[in-house]
């Protein structure tokens, strides 16, 4: 891969980083990277038509399981999440 290539592929990572920002507003600041990896994997398996579990949730965000739980408890607290049941988990927010 060329430069210029990893540079347009770098600029378009920053650009959808700051699409982020936009689109969450004032919620922006939690979403940091484990916050931001299961919203996506959420966002994934919610429009693929796959029920999410928790624990492959909790994986998806490729860090220890405790603190993947509390974003997870987070993303529930502000509404972008709602447990269905203990082990299920739907996307709340309509995008």
């Amino acid at each position: 891969m060329s430069p210029r290539s990893r540079a347009y592929m770098a600029k378009q990572l920053y650009d959808q980083r700051r699409d982020r920002n936009q689109i969450f507003g004032d919620l922006a600041d939690g979403f940091g990277e484990p916050a931001w990896d299961i919203l996506l994997a959420l966002y994934i398996g919610h429009y693929g038509g796959i029920t999410i579990e928790t624990g492959p949730i909790l994986a998806s965000a490729d860090v220890e399981e405790a603190t993947a739980a509390t974003y997870v408890r987070w993303l529930i607290g502000t509404g972008c999440w709602k447990a269905v049941t203990p082990i299920i988990l739907w996307l709340a927010v309509s995008v």
